[in-house]
Protein backbone atom coordinates (compact mmCIF):
# COMPACT_ATOMS: atom_id res chain seq x y z
CA UNK A 1 0.00 0.00 0.00
CA UNK A 2 0.96 3.64 -0.74
CA UNK A 3 -0.34 6.55 1.38
CA UNK A 4 -0.42 10.20 -0.50
CA UNK A 5 -1.27 12.92 1.26
CA UNK A 6 0.06 16.59 1.51
CA UNK A 7 1.98 18.07 4.70
CA UNK A 8 -1.07 17.71 6.85
CA UNK A 9 -0.21 13.98 7.21
CA UNK A 10 3.28 14.57 7.64
CA UNK A 11 3.05 13.40 11.14
CA UNK A 12 5.32 11.16 13.56
CA UNK A 13 2.07 9.47 14.13
CA UNK A 14 1.22 8.74 10.41
CA UNK A 15 4.87 8.08 9.46
CA UNK A 16 5.01 5.82 12.85
CA UNK A 17 2.00 3.71 11.52
CA UNK A 18 2.75 3.70 7.33
CA UNK A 19 6.27 1.90 9.20
CA UNK A 20 4.83 -0.74 11.29
CA UNK A 21 2.53 -1.62 8.47
CA UNK A 22 5.32 -1.73 6.02
CA UNK A 23 3.27 0.48 3.27
CA UNK A 24 5.25 3.68 1.39
CA UNK A 25 4.04 7.07 1.54
CA UNK A 26 4.55 10.08 -0.70
CA UNK A 27 4.01 13.75 1.46
CA UNK A 28 4.22 17.15 -0.67
CA UNK A 29 5.01 20.00 1.10
CA UNK A 30 5.51 23.98 -0.14
CA UNK A 31 9.23 24.62 0.87
CA UNK A 32 7.91 27.64 2.79
CA UNK A 33 6.00 25.75 4.74
CA UNK A 34 8.37 22.63 6.09
CA UNK A 35 12.04 24.75 5.43
CA UNK A 36 13.63 22.13 7.91
CA UNK A 37 11.96 19.52 6.27
CA UNK A 38 13.09 20.81 2.72
CA UNK A 39 16.64 21.74 3.48
CA UNK A 40 16.97 18.57 4.94
CA UNK A 41 15.91 16.70 1.82
CA UNK A 42 17.56 18.57 -0.13
CA UNK A 43 21.27 18.05 1.75
CA UNK A 44 20.51 14.60 1.25
CA UNK A 45 20.07 14.41 -2.19
CA UNK A 46 23.50 16.38 -2.40
CA UNK A 47 25.03 12.97 -0.94
CA UNK A 48 25.70 14.71 2.38
CA UNK A 49 23.81 12.19 4.35
CA UNK A 50 21.63 9.65 5.07
CA UNK A 51 18.28 8.85 7.42
CA UNK A 52 18.08 6.10 9.37
CA UNK A 53 14.83 5.14 10.72
CA UNK A 54 14.50 3.69 14.38
CA UNK A 55 11.91 1.37 14.11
Amino acid sequence: MCIQGDSLYETETVMKLCRRKKWKYIFTHKAARQKLLDESYEWICQGNGSVEVAG
